[in-house]
């Protein structure tokens, strides 16, 4: 959906669904930036359309939209990490 930007290596791994370890530094720069991406969208949302919608609900819809989207192959495969953080 173009939220996250991928380094090019990365994007690689996850384009060949090489799975992520879990507590990786890698793994968990992700976890970051996705967090960030998540409260840059709620203040937007806040700022442009007085929409107000908690972290989580935003995160669950964005990443339902993202599973409907790559069944349908308009979308790009997401990272992959085995935890149960997600």
């Amino acid at each position: 959906m173009g939220i996250l930007k991928y380094r090019s290596d990365v994007a690689a791994k996850i384009a060949a669904l090489e799975e992520i370890e879990p507590g990786s530094e890698l793994e968990i720069a992700i976890r970051c930036a996705t967090v960030q991406g998540v409260e840059a969208m709620r203040a937007a949302l806040k700022e442009h359309y007085d929409v107000e919608i908690h972290a989580c609900e935003l995160d669950w819809l964005l990443w339902e939209a993202g599973e409907r989207l790559m069944k349908a192959n308009a979308l790009q495969p997401h990272h992959r990490t085995l935890t149960t953080y997600y």
